[in-house]
């Protein structure tokens, strides 16, 4: 397991602090926007802040 980097988006013109670290060959992204701690992943830092990012826009679920 890869020690946590810290990448800062800009989400609703604030900016959201989200942690990414590798896991074997895969990337996890991690972070709290609106209350809501949210996760994405990926083959790529890249792509798991995507899909972080697509994870946080998304309504919450009741």
């Amino acid at each position: 397991m890869g020690a946590s980097k810290q990448v800062l988006l800009r989400m609703d013109s604030k900016d959201v602090a989200v942690w990414v670290q590798q896991i074997g060959k895969a990337y996890r992204a991690h972070g709290v926007y609106l209350g809501r701690h949210i996760e994405g992943s990926g083959p790529t830092e890249i792509k798991a802040v995507s899909a972080w990012r697509h994870n946080a826009e998304q309504p919450a679920k009741q």
